[in-house]
């Protein structure tokens, strides 16, 4: 959101300060009480549910906005969250869409994190073994180092449903691009987090130019009427980029990975016993070493 945010405004769009993660959560949306008041005092719905509050709630968020005479950029909700359908029917909204590319990577993250059904794979461990429950709170404590121990018996059914996941999530997402920009679903493109931000890593100048192409794609859906008539600028979003290239260091599975040499044995026995099957996903080739 930093980077988006920053590449449309250095274009002249306006942003509303608004928090852009979650606001389809009633907790995390401010006009989520007013909304209720205002279905329950003024529209006569006794009892409304919490998808007739939050979708009442972002009327009024973007209400705000356009009365601002800005824009919203928000994370949006998964598909079949009436959101989701409220701002493709009738919201004016504009869709684009990134993932994570690294199955293995999204695994190790929501185990550090204790995101979902994570104790099915694994938990988080501090370096010396011990489990840890600092959990999302790992992200405000950069001092401490936490990794994710996984378990070898579950970790390929794990990379096999996330990849089944992502690859369903991307053929919504570029039904859902289409249908916001009026384009044909085959001509949109869906951009790997990965992709985005590969610069960071690297002072290849070829990988840098790849990045900002890549923006331009990943943003190009917002540069349509009524946000804007005018397609990305490459120039404005290399002065954007330029700062950060070649300013991380991409850590190798084996510091977040408690058990990595038994994790990437399993990776590569898998790989092994199908590697004549032209269908099956190299799940080797996401350690990164």
């Amino acid at each position: 959101f930093r980077t988006t945010r920053a590449i449309l405004e250095a274009h002249g769009i306006s942003i509303s300060q608004q928090p852009a993660a979650e606001l389809y959560k009633l907790q995390k949306n401010k006009f989520a009480q007013q909304a209720e008041d205002i279905l329950i005092q003024e529209q006569g719905v006794s009892h409304p549910t919490n998808d007739e509050i939050i979708v009442k709630a972002m009327e009024l968020l973007l209400q705000q906005a356009q009365h601002e005479n800005k824009v919203v950029v928000m994370k949006a909700p998964p598909s079949n969250h009436p959101v989701t359908h409220w701002l493709m029917k009738s919201a004016n909204a504009r869709f684009t869409h990134t993932f994570r590319a690294n199955v293995l990577d999204r695994e190790v993250c929501r185990i550090r994190d204790c995101f979902g059904r994570y104790k099915e794979i694994g938990h988080p461990v501090f370096p010396n073994g011990t489990e840890s429950n600092l959990c999302f709170k790992r992200r405000k404590h950069h001092e401490i180092s936490t990794m994710a121990y996984m378990k070898p018996e579950t970790i390929i059914n794990a990379l096999q449903t996330t990849q089944r996941i992502n690859d369903e999530v991307i053929q919504f997402a570029m039904k859902t691009v289409a249908h916001s920009t009026n384009h044909d679903a085959n001509s949109t493109t869906s951009v790997s987090y990965e992709t985005l931000f590969a610069h960071e890593y690297t002072p290849d100048e070829s990988i840098y130019q790849s990045t900002v192409q890549a923006w331009i794609d990943f943003l190009d859906p917002f540069f349509t009427s009524p946000i804007s008539l005018s397609p990305p600028n490459k120039d404005i979003i290399d002065q954007v980029l330029r700062k950060d290239q070649n300013s991380l260091v991409l850590n190798p599975h084996s510091h977040v990975i408690y058990n990595h040499k038994e994790v990437k044995a399993t990776l590569e026995e898998y790989d092994q016993r199908n590697k004549n099957n032209n269908n099956k996903l190299s799940f080797a080739s996401f350690w990164r070493s």
